[in-house]
């Protein structure tokens, strides 16, 4: 008894330590990385014919992988809908906490979650035109599995 005790104790501690990743924390390591375009989590490619590699940063909510492009590398980090209200709120604190400065940042959001499609770009200033840095995608489809919250964070 005891033993089945100690056992479902176990699954709920690691349930609970599970449920309560810290979101914002997850954004700052990944912005910590961008500065090395993600070579340091950059796994192994798998499919040669792909410009997706996979990422051993793995949070516990969606599908983390880099895109390596001729002239960017990406984190692409893709949340079910369903599961993404506190990824979408850490996000939103990561964005105002991190691109706060308007002389070096400029936010802007296009669309509504009733449309069922926004986006939200941040640019870095300065340069001959803002260089986007930062999007958020929310989208929502008819097919709930479709539907999803994804955030595209831009190496240096």
């Amino acid at each position: 008894m005891k033993i089945i005790l100690f056992s479902i104790l176990l699954v709920i501690s690691f349930g609970n330590v599970h449920a309560q990743q810290d979101y914002k924390a997850v954004l700052d390591s990944f912005y910590q990385h961008s500065r090395s375009d993600f070579k340091e989590i950059m796994a192994k490619q798998i499919d040669t014919g792909s410009v997706f590699y996979p990422s051993k940063a793995t949070p516990d909510v969606g599908n983390v992988k880099i895109g390596k492009y001729p002239n960017a590398v990406t984190l692409n980090w893709i949340v079910p809908l369903t599961q993404s209200a506190k990824v979408q709120a850490a996000t939103q604190d990561f964005i105002k906490t991190t691109y706060s400065d308007a002389k070096l940042y400029k936010t802007v959001s296009e669309g509504t979650e009733e449309e069922g499609d926004m986006t939200t770009n941040v640019y870095v200033l300065g340069g001959a035109k803002p260089l986007l840095i930062f999007q958020t995608i929310y989208y929502r489809n008819e097919d709930a599995d479709k539907s999803n919250f994804t955030i595209i964070m831009y190496g240096k």
